[in-house]
């Protein structure tokens, strides 16, 4: 079969119906010819090959005992092998350092090997997942929907899909109920087809080196993330089923509160009333308490949001918010973590998975759980969550974070002079200057939540594009914008008692302030800045797409934030990775004990072994502050890292500043 096209051996694929009318198997047809265990196929290959593989295993996760790899595919040229007896020249092979490899999600392939076969495969060549998200952001990589897409080809898995999925990914699926026959033609098939479309990526990629650069940093970051996730994050389950008794008791009396309140007394059916019915609280609040109506939605309705159950603002709203506050901590946040713990040994952890394939903005994403969701500013939620991840014994936990690392990137853009000299001088700080501006307020005064809410409410909306006079559909008859309405939002009792003094006194008057404000901001202290978002945007329209620094493109629909946004998101992420990948290089070269557990986004989180931190604290910082401006020569401004450290044995929750 030539390697360039498809071909189907077989017409096209048929349903039987059995004499009881129900469906049965679907034949699908043969693509190319999969063989099974020929070991003279494995003699044959040579160190210049390139092996394109894939694994069947019986589950997500191979950590949980039992677990195992059902069989293994290696197609090269045009001939496929399926194995399930596991020979040591197929060891060999994955262990040469001369024999590229290839796989669709490589971190799949490199995990399981690891914890099933004990060692890392060597020289990943290319990763089609990763390949296929850098030609284009905004498409599905998924391997079906590819093959789907590109060869016209839909459902060779049917036969096998629902035995190979599992009630979480820790569990054990029903992979074993197939005829083993069938799961090897199914695994031949995925590398068959993985083979095909690295070919053509191959043909695509190759015409611009923009985008191989990318994708050859992005190989680098998969592998060191590969590592990341299979180290694993100690988790004290004995905790987690304290708090969440904990919750469960307070969630209880809560809900015993609601519905015996004198509110629901009014109420013709009391038995059948929900207060998660957003329709049946609708009905209590406007049509039997008569409480007159202060937001809409969107399509006209009365709002029961979460903002005007605060301006009602009595026991019975509160009970409502705080059981609706508890209960996402409990279902969003510790059910996660319930579900993905392994116990192994006298230890617990979790292993989160970390892609660099589904993220428009080419940031990394979490999953299984989400270790980049996991609550920071609600101090309740925080204790909750975070006291259940603790370090490996006798370690500590120590978080690192690039400050100001989006305000720093962003000057690499648009090379405002007035901010690269403000970001410069160390004695400046953006989000304290700017809640000082914007409060009213001397910079002593300025708070850990009054700096937050500038953070977040204003500095970075307001970078990326957003400005007060922006209304989405629900703000557009209020007067206010979405920027002024959110930052209002987050304001607190004491804060907005503050702006008060300073004759602000409802959001409409904020709304006013925030303008004048922005008016200095753009206009006066960061105008090249602001200029440069129109420029970027009149780009983008022109050509249809942006590019970052570090070897990618951002396709597709976008808006004006949008456009502004990922380039600076992105390359920030992309600094913070190359150090990740640096740092971790080290400790493995160093035979360090202390390993690299987790990422967010600008930060880097670590399980230490206490007689390694002094030496841990000159690498990080050489890397982080030095290497990478040296690596990245467009880099023009320093860079800071902001760090944070337990004591020994303590939970995540307990960090505290830590001088690197």
């Amino acid at each position: 079969m030539k390697d360039d096209f498809f071909v189907e051996e077989k017409e096209e694929k048929t349903k039987k119906k059995s004499k009881t009318g129900e469906k049965e198997k679907v034949i699908i047809p043969e693509y190319t010819k999969v063989f099974f265990n020929d070991f003279d196929f494995l003699e044959s290959i040579q160190d210049d090959d390139v092996v394109v593989i894939d694994i069947e295993t019986t589950g997500l996760k191979p950590h949980r005992k039992g677990h195992r790899i059902v069989c293994i595919s290696m197609t090269v040229d045009n001939e496929t092998v399926v194995f399930n007896e596991f020979s040591e020249k197929l060891h060999e092979i994955l262990k040469n350092k001369k024999i590229k490899k290839i796989a669709h999600n490589l971190s799949f392939e490199s995990m399981w090997i690891k914890v099933i076969w004990g060692y890392w495969v060597q020289n990943w060549h290319w990763d089609t997942m990763i390949c296929n998200h850098i030609l284009d952001n905004v498409a599905s990589s998924g391997l079906k929907n590819l093959v789907k897409d590109k060869f016209k080809v839909e459902d060779y898995d049917i036969n096998v899909k629902k035995y190979l999925e599992g009630d979480g990914s820790n569990e054990f699926n029903r992979i074993d109920e197939l005829p083993i026959k069938e799961v090897m033609t199914y695994c031949g098939y995925d590398t068959y087809f993985t083979r095909k479309l690295w070919l053509l990526q191959r043909r695509q990629i190759y015409k611009d080196k923009h985008l191989q650069k990318g994708l050859s940093f992005f190989m680098e970051g998969i592998k060191a993330l590969s590592n990341v996730q299979n180290n694993g994050i100690c988790f004290d389950y004995v905790k987690l089923q304290e708090n969440e008794k904990e919750l469960i008791r307070k969630i209880e009396l809560l809900d015993q509160s609601i519905k015996n309140s004198k509110e629901v007394s009014k109420l013709e059916d009391k038995k059948t009333f929900n207060y998660n019915s957003t329709k049946q609280l609708r009905h209590l609040f406007f049509d039997v308490l008569k409480i007159e109506s202060v937001k809409k939605t969107v399509k006209g309705f009365e709002s029961v949001d979460v903002d005007v159950l605060t301006k009602i603002n009595t026991e019975f709203t509160k009970n409502i918010l705080e059981h609706r506050h508890l209960s996402k901590i409990k279902e969003t946040y510790l059910s996660q973590f319930s579900r993905e713990a392994v116990q192994l040994g006298d230890e617990c952890f979790i292993y989160p998975f970390f892609s660099l394939g589904t993220t428009v903005t080419y940031r990394s994403s979490s999953s299984n759980p989400n270790f980049q969701n996991i609550p920071i500013r609600d101090e309740y939620a925080k204790l909750m969550a975070r006291s259940c991840i603790i370090p490996r014994k006798e370690g500590r936990l120590l978080e690192i974070d690039f400050k100001g690392m989006e305000v720093a990137i962003g000057c690499c853009y648009h090379k405002d002079m007035n901010m690269i000299n403000y970001v410069t001088d160390k004695r400046n700080n953006m989000h304290t200057d700017t809640a000082a501006l914007i409060f009213m307020m001397d910079k002593s005064e300025v708070s850990k939540d009054v700096r937050f809410c500038a953070k977040n409410g204003f500095v970075f909306p307001s970078f990326y594009g957003s400005t007060s006079r922006m209304y989405n559909d629900e703000l557009k008859e209020q007067g206010y914008g979405e920027l002024t309405f959110n930052l209002w939002e987050m304001l607190d009792y004491n804060t907005k008692e503050h702006l008060k003094d300073k004759k602000i006194k409802n959001i409409f008057q904020f709304q006013k302030h925030i303008e004048k404000v922005e008016e200095y901001f753009w206009g006066e202290l960061f105008p090249d800045y602001q200029q440069w978002k129109f420029d970027n945007w009149n780009q983008y329209k022109e050509r249809g797409y942006i590019e970052l620094f570090t070897g990618f493109r951002c396709t597709g629909k976008m808006g004006f934030n949008q456009v502004n946004n990922y380039r600076i998101q992105g390359t920030a992420f992309h600094v913070m990775l190359w150090c990740l990948i640096k740092i971790n290089e080290i400790l493995k070269i160093r035979k360090m004990k202390s390993m690299i557990i987790g990422q967010i986004h600008d930060s880097i989180i670590f399980d230490i072994v206490d007689e390694e931190l002094e030496e841990l604290k000159k690498i990080i910082k050489y890397i982080c502050t030095i290497a990478v401006r040296e690596h990245f020569k467009w880099i023009i401004v320093p860079l800071e890292i902001e760090a944070e450290i337990t004591g020994i044995n303590e939970s995540w929750n307990l960090k505290k500043g830590f001088i690197l």
